[in-house]
């Protein structure tokens, strides 16, 4: 029993690999969107909010694609390209970050939490830049025994 078990995950494993999951999220991140779109009609700075995400989220969910593709075992494509796709993945996400740490801090009153909120996404934000940014991939060297 326990092997029928494990041979139906695999099976299922599979079969997810092989389906490719974006053109569902693009749907989803589009009807979200529209909803989104939909309730801020009325609010000039929740609807930019929302289309501002919408498409900062479809362009990275393109560019991750890509990274994968490059960043991929044996894959092609020069360094320049590598660093400047990791350049522009490491935009999107830190604006992402950045716009919703100043969105989720302006519903707060406390000015000291406004700026612990604040802070924290600057910190992740640069944390992103040094890992994806600075960081050479050919510096790491890791030995197999």
């Amino acid at each position: 029993m326990e092997g029928e078990c494990s041979n139906t995950f695999t099976k299922v494993a599979r079969l997810a690999s092989a389906i490719s999951m974006r053109p569902l999220v693009a749907v989803s991140l589009t009807l979200n969107a529209a909803v989104s779109a939909y309730v801020a009609r009325s609010d000039p700075p929740a609807m930019a909010f929302a289309l501002f995400c919408y498409v900062d989220l479809l362009l990275l969910f393109l560019l991750l694609g890509k990274f994968e593709r490059l960043m991929g075992q044996g894959a092609g494509g020069s360094p320049e390209e590598k660093a400047r796709v990791r350049a522009a993945v490491w935009a999107l996400s830190a604006s992402l970050v950045l716009v919703f740490g100043w969105r989720a801090s302006s519903e707060i009153g406390l000015w000291p939490v406004k700026l612990t909120i604040r802070a924290a996404a600057a910190v992740v934000a640069g944390g992103g830049f040094c890992g994806l940014v600075l960081f050479k991939e050919e510096a790491v060297h890791v030995e197999e025994k």
